[in-house]
């Protein structure tokens, strides 16, 4: 499944990620996000909830959109389980600029 990205409004630093996050996409999300970050102090979203897969190439723009916040924190929101599996295993929450915020 092919990666969407949906952006909330053009004011805004969040998008909802649905498919997959993987080889095929990375570049993608990181040309699609990276450049809309005018404030390397921001805080940007990313909305996980209908990404159903990710990959060590899928991690690799995360981070990369995370150090691209100098001063600014990429919070990833509400991943679905098998991303979050992902994510726990690969300690994503202890990259600089990166959270992860669970579904509550």
């Amino acid at each position: 499944m092919p990666l969407e990205i949906l952006r909330e409004d053009e004011a805004s630093l969040r998008w909802r990620l649905v498919g997959e996050l993987d080889l095929a996409t990375a570049d993608l999300l990181v040309e699609t996000v990276i450049p809309r970050i005018e404030d390397p102090d921001a805080a940007v979203a990313l909305e996980l909830r209908e990404l159903s897969f990710v990959d060590s190439s899928g991690i690799r723009a995360l981070i990369s959109i995370a150090t691209s916040l100098t001063g600014g924190t990429l919070t990833l929101v509400a991943p679905s389980a098998p991303v979050a599996k992902v994510l726990e295993l690969v300690r994503a929450d202890s990259f600089p600029n990166l959270r992860i915020e669970a579904d509550e």
